[in-house]
């Protein structure tokens, strides 16, 4: 909620959003009052990071057995964690059990969607 010269405003919207994984999407939103004396208030946006599923080795948004071994491999370190980025979601360089658990889960349960945060819009004064 936003609340400016005596008034209140709540904006609340849902998008859906195709993007491949690793990319990143930007919405705005502009509020309108014709008698705002500083408009550039009006105007916000979010940017949403489309995050890979882990253990989604080759961004097809499903996490296959051969992705599970090059996981396993890359913590053995037998492949170069370069081999799947999506194995290393902390960005720490190496593949930890906790990361191939969660991809295992992945394999199960399928890819979790991604979900949105708010985006916050002042209205001037």
């Amino acid at each position: 909620m936003t609340r400016a010269a005596g008034y209140a405003a709540t904006f609340t919207f849902t998008a859906t959003v195709t993007a491949p994984p690793g990319s990143s999407i930007q919405n705005c939103a502009t509020a309108t009052n014709q008698n705002d004396v500083y408009p550039p208030n009006n105007d916000a946006c979010a940017t949403v990071a489309i995050r890979r599923c882990v253990g989604d080795c080759d961004a097809s948004t499903e996490v296959t057995v051969n992705e599970l071994i090059t996981m396993v491999n890359i913590a053995l370190g037998n492949e170069d964690v370069a081999t799947c980025i999506s194995g290393d979601p902390s960005g720490d360089g190496r593949v930890t059990v906790e990361e191939i658990i969660k991809a295992v889960n992945n394999a199960l349960d399928g890819c979790p969607l991604e979900t949105g945060g708010e985006l916050p819009v002042s209205a001037g004064a």
